[in-house]
């Protein structure tokens, strides 16, 4: 039977071996798709493919910053998801999946995160989770959390997705705030944010 494997001369042969930094790195870019539900995964086996890619991918702080995905990262060690907020470095978040809690994370893991990282999310797509810890029969946590988080400015935020489930209590609006269709949920410092 033949092996698979290469020797480092037939490896350097390789057309892929001959792209440029810059190519590769659009590639690796465009595995980073907001509804790629495998773009921490692919990220991460990316960047242990050979030595070239992996100093590609650790000098490439947006492309982690594209990768926090709660459902991934649930189910991942506090340390895995430290790292992954190291290496996006200063760069635009993109946060997707449901907001969950387990017995590795606080329950207010979630929103104390968000709150420190709100200035530099671009995309924030969430969804509740039924079989969360945190206890939303509090009303008063989550609605006061919001309320507060949306006077904040967030200059770069191009996305804010919330999905209901359903399987989950929602709390009631603020007194102060009308459920209209005029209502800004967020401050009018979310220049970026298009209509």
């Amino acid at each position: 039977m033949r092996s698979l494997t290469l020797t480092p001369s037939q490896a350097a042969e390789s057309p892929i071996s001959r792209l440029q930094e810059d190519i590769l790195w659009k590639v690796f870019l465009e595995n980073t798709g907001i509804y790629n539900d495998n773009r921490l995964t692919t990220t991460r086996h990316t960047s242990q493919v050979c030595r070239r890619w992996r100093i590609i991918m650790l000098n490439a702080a947006s492309i982690w910053g594209r990768c926090i995905d709660l459902k991934t990262l649930h189910k991942s060690t506090h340390d895995w998801f430290q790292e992954v907020l190291f290496r996006s470095g200063n760069a635009l978040l993109w946060i997707t999946g449901p907001i969950n809690t387990n017995k590795t994370l606080p329950p207010d893991f979630f929103f104390t995160f968000v709150n420190e990282k709100w200035d530099r999310i671009q995309r924030l797509n969430i969804s509740d989770h039924p079989h969360s810890l945190f206890d939303f029969s509090d009303h008063s946590v989550p609605t006061q959390y919001w309320s507060t988080l949306f006077k904040k400015p967030a200059p770069f935020l191009e996305e804010f997705v919330f999905y209901y489930t359903g399987k989950t209590r929602v709390p009631p609006l603020p007194d102060d705030v009308e459920d209209d269709d005029d209502h800004d949920i967020v401050d009018n410092g979310v220049e970026a944010v298009e209509s």
